[in-house]
């Protein structure tokens, strides 16, 4: 659809670029303004169509992200989020605050946590 839309807008300025040409109205002053006022409109039309076709794309983009955003579910399991397909674990915090997805960083054994959060340094696992 809007192929077409932009084929009609193409096809207008062509036929106005033509009546342009066109002997009876290259003598005519008022035709002239008037078809100069049709290209004028044209252009403001077809820019606008492109910016209509941008905020088409970003939002169809958004729209993926929200989407696949909202069917991961998160599943609390030993105290850590983890996804319904088994990824994880997942910060806590920033989940539950921010609902952001942050993947914990397992830390070597002998440090007294055992994950650790790149975002917000939330540490898990603590043993003494």
């Amino acid at each position: 659809m809007l192929n077409e839309l932009t084929t009609a807008i193409s096809s207008a300025c062509t036929i106005a670029k033509q009546l342009l040409e066109l002997k009876g109205v290259a003598s005519n002053a008022s035709a002239k303004l008037l078809i100069a006022e049709l290209q004028v409109q044209l252009a403001e039309l077809k820019t606008r169509l492109a910016e209509l076709l941008l905020e088409n794309v970003t939002l169809k983009e958004s729209l993926r992200l929200a989407l696949a955003t909202n069917s991961r579910q998160s599943v609390l399991r030993d105290g850590l989020y983890w996804d319904n397909t088994g990824s994880g674990p997942y910060c806590t915090a920033c989940l539950d605050q921010h609902r952001n997805w942050i993947l914990l960083t397992e830390l070597p054994a002998d440090l007294p946590a055992r994950w650790l959060c790149p975002a917000c340094q939330a540490a898990y696992g603590i043993h003494f």
